[in-house]
Parts: structure tokens; C-alpha cells; sequence
């Protein structure tokens, strides 16, 4: 028997538009003249502190700064501006996503929950990008991220539903695993062909 299906979670990147954070360190430790693992290191412990909204993205670069010494004098305020741009040079929507969106969004509550940085937030916000959404529920804001199972029960709250009235679609397994332990309807996203199918187990009138 299909479930009642009130609600349907949207994770953004790697699902609407280009997972960016491989690209974008990938440049960055390039500038910064390490490798993208050691730049990864440098930024383990305050990566979290960045997509809970608790440090900007120039107290990041600062902190990152701080840890190494750079050939060419570099600030944070000039490593921001890289990453920006370069995120804005990334910001294409994948159409057939957008187009079950807005399927889906004629019969369902179809919001987003999305882990992200104060300053790209911002962006998407002008962009334009999160309304598309009934709802946007955004890390930074919320000072809580996925796959940290209070984020998904502040969604449910805030939503009025239960767990088993949800469906949530992500393309990182560890955030899908996070909300089946709640009951949810969790979608590992790999592409649209194969989130149709996953889709049409679930809802009763897809």
C-alpha cells in the first residue's frame, strides 16, 4: 500500500544544479598552491561552523589563511570573491528536475532543505532560486545541518506532518540515511529517470 504523501523534500546541489564544492576547491587550493586533500584538512574542523552560519566565508578564509604560509600575498576577502564567482559560473538548474518539480508542486507541498554558506544563500536568495519552493528550509538559518537528525524533526515540526508523509530526496547517502531512521521516505538522488521510478513506488497519484 503506497503512503499518504503530503510533503516532498528537495535537497539543491547535486539535484537541481552542479554539486559546486568539488569544483570550487579544487581552484581554490590550486591559488592557494596545496593540494585539494590538504586544503580539505585545513578546513575539516570549521567546515560545519560554515554551513551552520556560525563563521562567514572571510572568517573561514581567514582561519584557513592563518594555518599556512601562501608565495603570494593573498587576503580572505580576495578568496571570497573567487569563491563566489566561481559558484555563480555553476548556477544552471537541470531543466527535467525543475520540470517534476513543478509537477509534483500541483499536488504536493514541495519544499527544500539545503546545507549552504551565509554569503551563497544570499545568492540563491537574489537568484531567485529558492521560489521555486513553497518553503525554503536553509542550514544557515536554521544554525543546524543535514545529516543531523534535529534538522529533519525542525522540518516535520514546522510543516505539521509525520515522517511517513514525507518523501526526501538528496544526493549525499548520508543525509538520505539520516532521515529513513526517522520514518521518512528517503531517495538517494543519481539522476531524474531513475527518481521518477523511486517516485512512482511511493505516490499513489504520480
Amino acid at each position: 500500500m503506497k503512503s499518504n504523501i503530503k510533503v516532498i523534500i528537495f535537497d539543491l546541489g547535486g539535484v537541481l544544479v552542479p554539486e559546486k564544492r568539488d569544483f570550487i576547491d579544487d581552484h581554490i587550493s590550486r591559488l592557494l598552491k596545496i593540494t585539494k586533500n590538504n586544503l580539505r584538512k585545513l578546513y575539516k574542523n570549521i567546515n560545519n561552523k560554515l554551513t551552520k552560519g556560525e563563521v562567514s566565508l572571510g572568517q573561514f578564509y581567514s582561519k584557513i589563511l592563518k594555518k599556512i604560509k601562501v608565495e603570494k600575498e593573498i587576503t580572505s576577502s580576495e578568496l571570497v570573491q573567487k569563491h563566489i564567482e566561481l559558484y555563480k559560473k555553476c548556477q544552471k538548474r537541470n531543466i527535467n528536475v525543475l520540470r517534476l518539480i513543478e509537477k509534483l508542486k500541483k499536488k504536493y507541498l514541495v519544499v527544500c532543505l539545503v546545507n549552504t554558506e551565509i554569503e551563497i544563500a544570499k545568492i540563491n536568495k537574489e537568484a531567485g532560486l529558492y521560489d521555486i519552493f513553497s518553503k525554503s528550509f536553509i542550514s544557515t538559518d536554521m544554525k543546524i545541518m543535514k545529516p543531523n537528525l534535529n534538522i529533519y524533526k525542525t522540518v516535520l515540526r514546522q510543516l505539521g506532518v509525520k515522517s511517513k508523509e514525507v518523501v526526501f530526496i538528496d544526493d549525499k547517502e548520508k543525509n538520505v540515511k539520516a532521515a529513513k531512521t526517522l520514518g521518512i521516505n528517503g531517495i538517494l538522488f543519481t539522476n531524474v529517470k531513475d527518481l521518477k521510478i523511486s517516485l512512482k513506488r511511493i505516490l499513489s497519484n504520480f
